[in-house]
């Protein structure tokens, strides 16, 4: 639910760390998602799917867009969703592998 002042819209992003294991640690460009708005209305739009670097994307090592509003979009309570994607190298170490997917709102005008 968005409660921010202001007549703009707002984005949501996601940004993964690595996933550590005893011994081997996969990059978080092994991780992709593909983004999706629930809640749809006017004003709100998903992000664009990121395939991981085995699809020859980059992944989510770095911060990528959830969903996005518009200033028409921007009021009430909108729930995303994703699916999401771990592609591991057949060579992977079985094990407990530990990651963060961290989610940002940000304004925009």
């Amino acid at each position: 639910t968005n409660t921010q002042a202001g007549s703009g819209g707002w984005a949501v992003s996601g940004q993964a760390d690595s996933f550590p294991s005893t011994g081997q640690t996969l990059t978080a460009d092994h991780f992709g998602w593909t983004p999706q708005v629930l809640t749809p209305r006017p004003g709100l739009a998903a992000g664009a799917p990121v395939s991981t670097v085995l699809d020859g994307g980059p992944g989510l090592a770095n911060a990528r867009e959830l969903a996005s509003a518009t200033s028409q979009g921007r009021y009430g309570s909108a729930v995303l969703g994703a699916g999401l994607r771990l592609e591991v190298p057949v060579d992977t170490q079985p094990g407990t592998y530990t990651g963060m997917l961290t989610l940002s709102l940000f304004p925009v005008d």
